[in-house]
């Protein structure tokens, strides 16, 4: 059996592979290689935000939606270290990520005790984060991949004129996700 060239071109020490939890297994089984002979091998992910990015059904079926960085996180003998405290988001979204997904122990290391609502749209009170349920339904667009659901596009645009006619923001203020 042959190696490819790409395989054996350079061996490293010590491999770091970020977002190692976004990876499917083959991708970072090939940055393992990479190691030496007794090489260290340090992956870097959190399985609780991303799934692993797979492209193919037959993969996702044959067990490779989840990712190594996921399926090594607790098995014994690994050491595994867990960065408690967040420096980047508001205490409150803080406090329901990690009720919600942390099992309460992610910490806000903010510096911020409390931020101020933005003007121009109902905020639960104390909250800076918020949800709205949108009733609506997912169509396909053009026959591809893509879908559009267009009373959750009405609602964004609702709150968005809201914000701005409050002049609170700008429009340079504001980011709208859609994943």
């Amino acid at each position: 059996s042959s190696v490819s060239p790409v395989m054996s071109v350079f061996e490293y020490p010590v491999i770091v592979v970020d977002e190692a939890a976004q990876a499917t297994e083959p991708e970072v089984i090939v940055a393992i290689n990479q190691s030496l002979l007794g090489g260290r091998v340090v992956l870097i992910g959190d399985h609780m935000q991303l799934p692993a990015v797979i492209k193919s059904a037959g993969a996702g079926f044959a067990g490779l939606s989840i990712s190594l960085f996921e399926r090594l996180f607790d098995q014994p003998g690994l050491a595994s270290i867990t960065l408690d405290t967040q420096y980047r988001m508001a205490p409150s979204i803080c406090k329901w990520s990690s009720d919600e997904f942390y099992h309460g122990k992610l910490m806000s290391g903010s510096n911020v005790s409390k931020y101020s609502c933005i003007a121009g749209f109902p905020w639960p009170e104390g909250q800076a984060i918020a949800f709205v349920h949108v009733h609506g339904h997912e169509m396909q667009v053009g026959g591809g991949p893509s879908y559009q659901n267009k009373v959750e596009v009405d609602c964004i645009a609702r709150i968005v004129k809201s914000l701005l006619d409050a002049k609170d923001i700008e429009a340079s203020d504001l980011g709208i996700i859609s994943p």
